[in-house]
């Protein structure tokens, strides 16, 4: 079943307790730091859009062993406030389908990575990892 995070109310309500988002942009073959610094600045200018606390740069960081590329990692830190977390995740999604690139998402060290399905299918993976986080009882 698919829980639908639409109205202000239950974003706020979930919002409140929730840890920050961490969001990971991954290098691919031929990438530089350089390239990785450009593109990470795209999905910050992307998500400072939103009315959000704040999205904090953490520069630097390698992919996973045996990842493609040069393996490296540009990380951001989304302070969500009160902001609708649809909002959010649903510029991520955008902004990694646009750019091609893959997106690890995480909240409080459960992960999601977006690539290589379609913006249907990532958004329906996004509701169910979603409701995982949910306050109890709602």
């Amino acid at each position: 079943m698919l829980r639908e995070f639409g109205s202000r109310q239950d974003c706020e309500a979930q919002v409140a307790d929730r840890p920050d988002l961490v969001v990971q942009v991954r290098s691919e073959e031929g990438d530089n730091q350089r390239d990785l610094l450009l593109l990470t600045g795209q999905l910050r200018a992307a998500l400072l859009d939103l009315d959000l606390d704040d999205v904090e740069s953490r520069t630097g960081g390698e992919g996973p062993a045996g990842s493609k590329g040069a393996g490296l990692v540009e990380s951001l830190v989304v302070k969500l406030g009160v902001v609708a977390v649809t909002a959010a995740l649903g510029k991520i999604r955008d902004w990694a389908g646009r750019s091609g690139r893959s997106v690890k998402i995480s909240i409080d060290g459960d992960s999601i990575e977006l690539t290589g399905v379609t913006t249907a299918q990532q958004q329906q993976l996004l509701d169910i990892w979603l409701a995982r986080h949910a306050p109890a009882g709602s």
